[in-house]
């Protein structure tokens, strides 16, 4: 199979595939061959499949089947370099076809391309793709043992594609949870004196439904690099978060579903914007009180005067409803404001009562 990949790079690189057909039978069907698949026998490999001929003309270029009656594999197929031009149009095209006659997977390509999406996974259409391949940016051996796992004829009819397939899926979520986790991260350890930013997102992660450990970031951060140094964990750290506070002030998602009542002093802050009930408390406390006794270790101070607005980002901060003169962080979620009141009352110890109330 390596000789033919390499004859359709070859073809690739120089413009040989001209049209949508030409890439159809010239190209996937002589790694259909390949891989394994009576190309020429149309109960397998059913050109112009119908996926609903009960309601419309509707067709895919190709149907795979194999030991049922119901399709295995839809291909549907562009011409070269048209693939990415309208993804969303195209995905949802896909998306119509397995709701009328779904295939376990389905496979965009415009020769060069090759889109892998499995039709059982949970969510979006788009969310389903597994695995691009490209055939003139990869290794011509990785190429081949990829297509052999996922489109060949014996690792589909033993289920082992599946398999494949879901282990590709459930590590692309982690890696979305990683990512969405990022900017999270980055306010958490604004706030809270995390070791290194590996623990934070960790942290966030796990709040997500994902057990994961610090490699698996690690790797992840060094296959998506910002160009940003990044603290390896470091063992043994004295300087951990405070284990009284619940985890559950540490999830990484932005939420309504409650907001917070806190009570000091027979006072009780309850606002609708959960960054006013902050402001109010530190004012109640006492600004130059809190500036005094309540060290902050994260980043970012929690308290700063106006003539210190701009040696910080200014969206973190909040201005003081009574004394405009100061600016008090409050960029972060509700559960984030939570655990930093009650890092306040476990610093101060003014007898702060903190409770989740429905919103």
């Amino acid at each position: 199979m390596k000789v033919v990949l390499q004859d359709i790079v070859d073809k690739l690189s120089v413009g040989r595939y001209k049209n949508e057909e030409q890439v159809r039978f010239s190209l996937v069907g002589r790694i259909l061959f390949e891989l394994g698949w009576d190309i020429w026998n149309p109960e397998i490999v059913y050109t112009e499949f119908p996926v609903a001929k009960e309601e419309d003309n509707t067709k895919v270029d190709i149907a795979i089947f194999s030991k049922t009656k119901f399709p295995e594999i839809f291909i549907e197929i562009k011409a070269l370099k048209k693939l990415d031009q309208n993804l969303g149009v195209i995905e949802r095209q896909l998306r119509d076809y397995n709701r009328n006659n779904t295939a376990k997977f389905t496979v965009l390509t415009d020769g060069q391309k090759w889109r892998f999406y499995y039709a059982f996974a949970a969510g979006e259409f788009s969310s389903k793709c597994f695995r691009i391949i490209d055939l003139c940016a990869q290794d011509i051996d990785l190429v081949e043992d990829e297509f052999r796992l996922l489109l060949g004829k014996e690792n589909i009819e033993n289920g082992e594609s599946e398999k494949i397939a879901k282990k590709y899926l459930d590590s692309s979520k982690k890696d979305r949870a990683i990512q969405d986790s990022l900017a999270e991260a980055t306010s958490m350890m604004d706030v809270f004196p995390f070791p290194n930013k590996i623990e934070a997102i960790k942290l966030c992660v796990v709040n997500k439904g994902y057990s994961l450990d610090e490699s698996e970031i690690m790797n992840y951060l060094e296959n998506n690099s910002t160009g940003q140094p990044i603290r390896k964990p470091i063992p043994n750290i004295s300087n951990e978060i405070d284990k009284n506070i619940p985890i559950e002030a540490f999830t990484g998602q932005k939420t309504k579903n409650f907001i917070l009542r806190v009570t000091f002093s027979d006072i009780v802050f309850q606002e609708q914007i959960v960054k006013n009930t902050l402001i109010k408390l530190v004012e109640a406390i006492g600004i130059e009180k809190i500036k005094r006794e309540f060290k902050n270790k994260g980043k970012f101070p929690l308290i700063i005067e106006k003539s210190q607005v701009g040696n910080y980002e200014k969206h973190k901060y909040s201005q003081a409803i009574k004394d405009k003169n100061y600016f008090i962080l409050t960029h972060s979620n509700t559960e984030t404001k939570e655990a930093l009141i009650l890092n306040i009352e476990r610093q101060l110890r003014l007898g702060i009562k903190v409770e989740k109330i429905p919103f």
